[in-house]
């Protein structure tokens, strides 16, 4: 296996682009469809991290279409704090402010239109690709 594409379920693609583009600072990657205004999905990427909207079928979405679902996007090197700053001045809905975990990440959340949670998280200890024992991310007790 190389490579993993969430593909996420949205009641209105160009509206999901403009917050992912934005208020996240993501880029387009890809638009499909035939009629350019109302795509039936959307790639979106930041970085080498990449994620599929797919407009709802007919029937809609349920009310809270992305309850259950987290998103975890490791930003690298980036400024997590700045990179946070960032969002919340653009008027992301911000479920978690920045806070160091006990993995050994720094993780601040926020919710897109259609309710998924998107987690954005900094390694903070170099663990060489495992998380630090007792600990894995989605635990918050993990270790105690």
């Amino acid at each position: 296996m190389r490579d993993v594409y969430p593909v996420i379920t949205v009641r209105d693609v160009l509206a999901t682009l403009r917050f992912y583009t934005e208020v996240l600072g993501f880029e387009e990657w890809f638009r499909w469809g035939d009629d350019p205004a109302r795509p039936l999905s959307a790639g979106l990427m930041h970085g080498q991290a990449r994620l599929i909207c797919d407009a709802a079928p007919a029937g809609g979405l349920p009310a809270r279409a992305g309850e259950g679902v987290e998103l975890y996007f490791d930003v690298g090197e980036m400024d997590i704090n700045g990179y946070y700053a960032r969002v919340a001045g653009r008027g992301a809905r911000i479920v978690e402010p920045p806070a160091d975990k006990p993995w050994g990440d720094r993780v601040f959340r926020v919710e897109d239109p259609d309710g998924y949670v998107l987690a954005f998280a900094r390694t903070l200890t170099s663990s060489g690709g495992e998380p630090p024992e007792g600990g894995n991310p989605g635990e918050e007790g993990a270790g105690s």
